[in-house]
């Protein structure tokens, strides 16, 4: 078995592989500023100043004002606008 994967290192795969992930990794760091920093605004703005941040569900059945808030009581939530919106929109750009 450390044949074999002394073969595959040598062959370049496990390099290959690295610069796979380090390009992957830039990928989505730049993706996802795209999506919070230029995409998101216009939209909120478009469909009346809405702050898609602070779209939230709470999963222990109180009400809280803001994301911040909730956070600070570290109750369980579903954080919509942390990931739903903008994962539709890198859906819709591929």
């Amino acid at each position: 078995m450390l044949e074999e994967f002394k073969k595959f290192l040598i062959k370049g795969n496990m390099v290959d592989m690295a610069v796979g992930f380090i390009f992957g990794a830039a990928f989505a760091t730049l993706v996802q500023s795209l999506v919070k920093n230029v995409i998101m605004s216009p939209i909120g703005m478009l469909l009346g100043k809405v702050d898609f941040s602070n779209l939230f569900i709470a999963l222990d059945g109180n009400s809280y004002a803001s994301i911040a808030a909730l956070d600070a009581t570290g109750a369980p939530a579903i954080k919509l606008g942390m990931f739903i919106i903008p994962f539709k929109i890198i859906n819709l750009s591929l």
